[in-house]
């Protein structure tokens, strides 16, 4: 039976341990700028803070560092793991640990995000700690994963902010 389940296990670990490639440093940093046009800094600013407020559980916990006359917003959130079929293996309960930072400017935004962290559950020493099962994000297969989970932010950013200019003409 241990032979069998081997078998089987076998070439999934030699697929996964092909795919987990080294990333270089440059690689586990994630940065997309977006265009809106029609927007000037401030309304931009609001906006993504409002959409922050609205995405994430407690904008007051995510948000770190404020600074709307520089246009910069910085805070530390967290997604579960983005995966499909085979590549969930091992990855059940995973949550992705990151430092997002968007920069705003007239009818543009610069979303970026770094500190990228896979936190582990299962491997976890402490329930009441997160940082006991975290693990930088190291290879390319994970950032392939993780990266167009990230950069979705964007597209909902612009999408909320074309939803609420909408709105704003009642």
């Amino acid at each position: 039976m241990l032979k069998n389940l081997f078998i089987i296990l076998a070439p999934i670990l030699m697929l996964a341990c092909a795919s987990s490639q080294q990333a270089k440093p440059q690689e586990l940093e994630i940065e997309q700028v977006f265009q809106v046009p029609g927007f000037a800094k401030d309304s931009l600013f609001d906006g993504v803070k409002i959409w922050i407020a609205e995405n994430f559980k407690s904008s007051k916990a995510v948000l770190e560092y404020e600074n709307k006359e520089d246009g910069s917003l910085i805070g530390n959130g967290m997604v579960g793991y983005p995966c499909e079929g085979l590549s969930c293996i091992g990855q059940e309960g995973n949550k992705v640990l990151f430092t997002m930072k968007v920069e705003v400017k007239d009818e543009k935004f610069r979303l970026s995000f770094s500190n990228l962290k896979v936190y582990h559950p299962y491997f976890s020493n402490s329930v009441t700690t997160i940082s006991a099962g975290e693990n930088p994000v190291w290879s390319k297969g994970q950032m392939s994963d993780i990266k167009p989970k990230l950069l979705a932010f964007g597209a909902q950013i612009k999408a909320s902010l074309s939803h609420a200019k909408e709105k704003s003409n009642w």
